[in-house]
């Protein structure tokens, strides 16, 4: 094996921090931006964010680092004291947030570029320190605050100590103690602590012999660091704040543990990690499968292994036994073993270029074969190939094999057929093993060979590789062309900033003082108290809570774990048994994948035209006081046939009426003559046929979907006559843009064209519209989507005159 160069010169220096520079731009720009929809099924990579920074915001906005029972920073005091630093220097916001794990992931870089660099050498730390850099999964999560960037950086530093303590030993406890930062980061550490400990065993009987007292001398180091780093965090964090961790993780013991037989069956069958690492990166998971199945043989075999793969080979290991026994399958709980697979597929790579990574073909190691190969297929089955080969043979692969089987019967079947399918594999892998080692290794030839002094025969010079290393470059290549195509999906699909919208929705919507019940990121930029209430957690649950931190409004998502038990428990959270019906929804958000909904305690009164007062006078008419309390939107009333009053959002107006006019009592809501339709509520439905009396014959008759995507598709009842549209929409992109509207009748002509601009102002505007029906009955309004950009709340209708 080469070792690391000596003598760099500064221009390769000078290349790294440029390279180093470039590589961080996209973990800092556009840090407002959400996670991607599709990075994964989970709503923790949307939402986790404010609920790790929320002692943080408790701090700097009130004073006070704890409110109530959501205390994180317990389990991550590390980060949340950089957040804190973040808030206090920059304020409170999304993007404030998100500089934590953006800083901490680009200071990942060059700790994996040392950890190559003393391993490898210069060129392969700047490859691996590349690769790392444009990974999609990488600089994704360094813009997610969910501590999942920093866990990485405090691993990645472990395991440049590690490396560094091969030869100097002093500096395992620099290993050790960032370990325990790491844990302090996230608690996701377990499989890496076990590996170090047993690599570092590892390494220290193979550089020290079966010494005891050489061996200890060299452990020692590694102890100390771990001891040190967790008493502190024991005396200092654990003990006072015990029953908050005691609450955590018997929770999520009771989640995530198998209860039966069937269950570890079942959990191991459905493991994504090996799913994960290859749609996120498929080259080299290929390369750093086959250094899982090689690294023990050649170890075994006493053939040159490095001690960073082997740690590396157990920190993989370990991580896939826990998390596939254990039901952890978000995404983020799999990144410390995207980071060993990430340095063992570098590895194996410089193996490749050097012609050293071949397996050893021998029957004592079918065993190791067969699981490698369960492995392979069983990810193979529980993804999308799975469906091609089960159309091609039905009855050999029964569907029932994806998910895994409820039953015993059906569970052991599939077994089966795993172990028939991962025998073949070993017989196949075993027999290619053998006649890889024979070409590698062939028989000396009797004839032709130099004697040299002390007998036997010259060694013949070692064969050049080309082929090698033109491999190692379309591989590398591949996987970079992988992650530029995540990239470009990212930026066509992903950026938005929908939650920081909602958020500065909600402060300028809610009335000063108001006390939310949210998901603590979704109240990230107001300036309101927020806290979290989970009943499975029991986490500020407790009777009469709401009114104990005064709460006055609800911000609920439709996961079943939050909206549901809320409103399903308020009598209890509030002990008032009519509290069900002190509440009432007042808007709904359509975000992401879900829906949001914001509810109001003592709330106020729908809004709409309200009575608020009247007075009789000596002719016999009546002076009626009527309020429009809607903020946004005009409403219209017809007393008559022959009188209609219309009036503009907020405004009050004092009507006299005859006695047969008067409308309800005081303090009632009036019927409204107008129709207001949220364009989230509107049906999308396509496939609608549109007759053009304006296009030529052969073109006539056509289908919106051709035109583009509906907004909004709503059928109303227009009387004859005028009739009246007014439309609120806002421009968020720098030109202005064209909102075209279709209304057709009742057999699709088209008997209306409009088109609506919308200049790039950033706030909303309205569009009115006057048409006159010549006939009576149902019309269809068809909203066509110009494209992204424009943020549609609603529009309403109303005949005659305003």
């Amino acid at each position: 094996m080469t070792v690391r160069s000596l003598g760099t010169p500064y221009r390769r220096w000078l290349l790294v921090v440029i390279t180093w520079l470039l590589l961080c731009v996209p973990r800092w720009v556009f840090l407002a931006y959400d996670a991607p929809e599709d990075l994964d099924w989970s709503w923790g990579e949307l939402v986790d964010s404010g609920n790790y920074a929320v002692n943080a915001r408790n701090k700097v906005l009130t004073g006070h680092w704890t409110l109530d029972e959501w205390n994180v920073m317990y389990l991550n005091p590390v980060p949340h004291l950089v957040t804190y630093l973040s808030y206090r220097l920059l304020g409170v916001g999304y993007w404030q947030t998100q500089v934590v794990p953006a800083l901490f992931s680009s200071l990942t870089l060059p700790v994996v570029f040392a950890i190559l660099y003393r391993t490898l050498g210069f060129l392969w730390a700047y490859l691996g320190m590349t690769l790392l850099g444009v990974h999609y999964l990488h600089w994704t999560y360094a813009r997610i605050g969910n501590r999942t960037g920093e866990l990485l950086f405090f691993l990645a530093l472990a395991v440049y100590f590690w490396v560094r303590g091969v030869e100097r030993p002093r500096s395992w406890f620099g290993s050790g103690l960032a370990t325990a930062l790491a844990y302090m980061t996230k608690s996701l550490t377990h499989p890496f602590t076990l590996a170090l400990l047993l690599a570092s065993l590892d390494v220290a009987v193979e550089r020290e012999g079966w010494s005891l007292r050489r061996i200890w001398a060299r452990y020692r180091w590694l102890l100390l660091g771990l001891g040190i780093g967790f008493l502190a965090w024991g005396m200092l964090v654990f003990w006072p704040h015990q029953d908050m961790f005691r609450m955590f993780f018997r929770w999520d013991w009771d989640l995530r543990r198998p209860r039966s037989w069937l269950d570890i069956l079942r959990h191991l069958w459905t493991e994504p990690g090996a799913a994960y690492m290859f749609r996120y990166m498929p080259v080299l998971t290929l390369v750093g499968a086959l250094q899982v199945l090689t690294v023990p043989m050649r170890r075994l075999r006493e053939v040159s292994t490095l001690p960073l793969e082997r740690l590396a080979w157990l920190w993989l290991l370990g991580e896939f036994s826990v998390y596939s026994l254990l039901y952890y399958r978000y995404l983020r709980f799999w990144l410390p073993a995207f980071l060993a697979m990430f340095l063992l597929a570098v590895v194996g790579l410089y193996r490749i270029a050097g012609g050293s990574l071949g397996p050893a073909g021998s029957w004592r190691w079918a065993p190791w074969y067969f699981l490698w190969w369960c492995e392979i297929l069983k990810t193979t089955l529980n993804s999308a190939a799975f469906y091609v080969l089960w159309e091609r043979w039905p009855s050999l692969l029964d569907y029932a094999t994806r998910p895994f089987p409820h039953n015993y019967y059906e569970a052991y079947r599939t077994l089966a057929l795993l172990a028939g399918l991962a025998t073949v594999g070993t017989l196949a892998g075993v027999g290619l093993g053998r006649r890889w080692r024979r070409w590698r290794n062939p028989p000396p030839v009797p004839s032709g060979m130099t004697p040299v002094p002390g007998g036997g025969v010259a060694p013949q010079s070692p064969r050049r590789r080309p082929w090698a290393v033109a491999l190692v470059a379309v591989l590398i290549e591949a996987e970079v062309l992988v992650q530029t195509a995540w990239a470009v999906h990212w930026w066509r699909y992903g950026p938005s900033t929908d939650l920081r919208d909602f958020s500065r929705f909600l402060a300028e919507y809610l009335p000063a003082g108001s006390v939310l019940v949210s998901n603590p990121t979704l109240a990230l930029e107001t300036p309101f108290r927020a806290y979290s209430l989970h009943e499975p957690r029991k986490l500020n649950w407790q009777a009469g809570i709401l009114d104990r931190f005064g709460v006055t409004h609800f911000v609920l998502i439709d996961f079943p774990d939050t909206r549901d038990q809320i409103l399903n428990n308020l009598a209890y959270l509030s002990a008032r048994p009519d509290e069900p019906k002190r509440v009432r929804r007042l808007l709904f958000f359509l975000l992401r994948n879900r829906r949001v909904e914001l509810w109001s305690r003592f709330p106020p009164p729908t809004p709409g035209l309200w009575v608020r007062g009247t007075e009789a006078h000596p002719d016999g008419t009546v002076s009626v006081i009527i309020e429009n309390s809607d903020p946004f939107w005009p409403h219209a009333w017809q007393p008559s046939p022959d009188r209609r009053y219309r009036l503009e959002p907020g405004r009050t107006e004092t009507i006299r009426l005859w006695p047969d006019e008067i409308p309800s009592p005081t303090g009632r809501p009036l019927p409204s003559v107008d129709t207001l339709i949220e364009f989230e509520q509107c049906p999308r439905e396509g496939g609608i046929p549109v007759w053009d009396p304006q296009a030529s014959q052969a073109a006539a008759v056509k289908s919106w979907p051709r035109v583009g995507q509906a907004l909004c598709v709503w059928t109303l009842q227009l009387p004859e006559g005028r009739w009246h549209l007014r439309l609120r929409v806002r421009n968020e992109t720098d030109t202005p843009m064209q909102l075209p509207l279709w209304v057709l009748d009742r057999t699709g002509r088209l008997r209306l064209r409009r088109t609506c601009r919308v200049e790039p102002t950033g706030v909303y505007t309205v569009c009115d519209w006057a048409e006159v029906n010549a006939e009576a009955g149902p019309y269809t309004f068809l909203w066509i989507n110009p494209g992204p950009g424009l943020r549609l709340d609603a529009w309403q209708v109303w005949p005659g005159e305003p």
